[in-house]
């Protein structure tokens, strides 16, 4: 018998000697599934000593609900490093043409300042003092597609 039925086995104990049906403790154990969440239901059930089966089917649920956030927290925190190291490894492979970014900001920025947004010199002051990482930065939150200044 493997550590997962061993531990079914004392859930389903555990509740039969509570005075609930067996098929009652099969039913919590096969919804939970994994050894982690049997266990937690196991240490509920003897500290909480819950009173009615309503208790444990609500704490069964609960530990399902927050075994389903863990999974899509983990499943998010996966993405998310696969496309930060997608993205690192772009801008590693590649070099972006800095100076032509550049001008096509000081471009776009005097453009909206002659048009009527006179608050653009700012952004235009910004330009001329920020660094070839900040070039980048200030055209990927302006939506600049960096694609077409690769080298």
């Amino acid at each position: 018998m493997d550590e997962r039925m061993k531990i079914a086995r004392e859930l389903i104990d555990t509740i039969t000697r509570m005075g609930y049906p067996e098929d009652f403790g099969i039913a919590v154990a096969q919804n939970l599934r994994t050894e982690k969440t049997m266990s937690r239901m196991i240490g509920y059930l003897r500290n909480a000593k819950p009173g009615s089966a309503e208790e444990i089917a609500d704490e069964m649920l609960a530990i399902m609900d927050d075994r389903e956030r863990w999974i899509q927290k983990k499943s998010a925190e996966y993405y998310n490093r696969k496309h930060n190291e997608r993205k690192a490894a772009m801008e590693t492979e590649y070099e972006i043409d800095v100076d032509r970014l550049r001008g096509d900001l000081e471009d776009y920025y005097g453009t909206a300042m002659t048009g009527g947004f006179p608050m653009a010199v700012m952004d235009l002051s910004n330009l001329d003092r920020a660094s070839d990482a900040e070039v980048v930065e200030i055209a990927r939150k302006e939506g600049v597609d960096l694609s077409k200044y690769l080298c």
